[in-house]
């Protein structure tokens, strides 16, 4: 499998929503504004996309959550 940022995006999404759970938005937002600060905005957008990431798997599992509730 070919590592794309995509793929990176992703695997750092799911590592900080396992360890941080709800507060992992928050986390990848704080890193974001930290790099944005300090002039890398790259590092400030890519980090701005694992928090987008972290709130599409938290979406996905409020779903999981709700459709076996049914």
């Amino acid at each position: 499998m070919a590592k794309t940022p995509d793929y990176a995006i992703e695997i750092h999404a799911k590592v900080l929503y396992t360890r941080f759970k709800n507060s992992a938005i928050k986390e990848a937002e704080q890193y974001a504004k930290k790099l944005k600060k300090s002039g890398d905005l790259d590092g400030h957008e890519v980090w701005m996309a694992v928090a987008h990431e972290i709130n599409k798997i938290m979406k996905k599992n409020i779903k999981k959550v709700k459709d076996t509730e049914l």
